[in-house]
Order: C-alpha cells, then structure tokens, then sequence
C-alpha cells in the first residue's frame, strides 16, 4: 500500500474509532445520536436516537431526511439544514419538541467530517432529553445560587417547561413585557447571555440533582 493510501486508511480508521467513543458515551449518558451524510441523509446513529423517532420527537427513516417531529420545531430546523448546506455550521441549540407539542429536549449539531468517506457520517446530531428533576427543588436552588426572586425563578423554569418566552410568559400570566424584564434579570444574576445558555444550564442543575 502508497503512503498517500495507508493515510487515508489510518484516517479513516480513526474517525472510526472516534466514532465508537462518542456513540458509547451518549449511550451511558441517554442522549440520542444521528449521524447524517453530506446531503445531511440519516444514515446511522444509536437506539435512543431510534426511540426518539418513534416516540415522534423526530421524523423520518433511514437514507432520508430528518424533520422536525412538530411544528413548533420545524421553522428553526429547516433554517438549520440550509445554514449546513451553505457551509455554515449552526451555533445555536435547538428546541426539540414530541408529536404533542411539548418541549422534551434540546439538540445540537457537530461536524464530524468535512470528508467523510463512504458510508461515514458528515454531521452528528445530538439529542440530549429534558432531565425531569423537580421544579420546586431547582426553583429553590436557583434563588440560593444566584439570588433569584421567587417570580424571577418561576419565569426560568417555565421557560425551561414550555421553550417559548411567550408561552413561558402565557403560563404564568404575565405580559411579554413583564417576562422580558424578568429574564433580563435572570440573565444579569446567572451570567446566562441567550435563552439557549440559560436552558442549558437549567438543564445540567436538574441533571446534577436527578
């Protein structure tokens, strides 16, 4: 074997390897794991990436596209599947809802290969689900970490349950308004910059108390 092949051979082979790891890894941690091609085709991924479909987080089949297992997901996800096909990789975390509409977890998109060999993935999808934790316990965590009100700290668990500020704000009866000013504080006392990082972070609270 050339040198330029045996190359080749040990790249590959390591992105294979690569590969294995970070599949083991989602499957101790529960997250879901698609593995997309260059035309961004579900060609891989593990068994919660397979539950996931079928609970209706997510739909498609192998070979095809993904989509968006609801409406409320669908806008963001097209716009991040034309972000990827103009060479642009999304920086953003998506919102990612069941077939009902209810917000059940957050995904985010990695490049594993801008030359990836046949049948190996371009992109991984990760999928990571809602940790159920209890609200009353994060509320309670959250005003003795950061100093957050009582009302401010209802506002980021409700945005935690519902994805939307609006619905957030819908949920708790108050204005859009009100719930800007709110969140503003929110962000200010946790040094959360975006919505996204704030759900992250409210996220890895309720995990590190499951």
């Amino acid at each position: 074997m050339s040198a330029p092949h045996f190359g080749s051979a040990y790249a590959m082979l390591m992105q294979l390897e690569h590969l294995r790891a970070q599949v083991a890894l989602a499957n101790r941690r529960k997250r879901a794991m698609f593995l997309l091609d260059a035309d961004l085709r579900w060609i891989g991924g593990n068994e919660v990436a397979e539950w996931m479909v079928v609970q209706g987080w997510w739909k498609g089949r192998r070979g095809a596209r993904l989509e968006a297992g609801h409406a409320s997901g669908r806008a963001r996800w097209m716009a991040t599947l034309r972000e990827l096909e103009q060479g642009r990789l999304p920086s953003c975390v998506l919102a990612v809802y069941d077939r009902n509409g209810q917000l059940v977890g957050f995904a985010t998109m990695h490049v594993h290969s801008v030359a990836a060999g046949e049948g190996l993935p371009s992109y991984v999808l990760f999928v990571r689900p809602l940790q159920s934790g209890n609200d009353e316990d994060i509320t309670q965590q959250l005003c003795q970490l950061f100093k957050l009100t009582p009302s401010e700290a209802a506002l980021a668990i409700a945005l935690r349950r519902h994805g939307e500020l609006a619905d957030a704000a819908a949920s708790l009866k108050i204005t859009q308004g009100t719930a800007r000013t709110r969140l503003q504080a929110v962000f200010d006392k946790t040094a959360a910059h975006k919505q996204a990082e704030l759900l992250r972070m409210l996220d890895a609270l309720a995990d590190a108390m499951a």
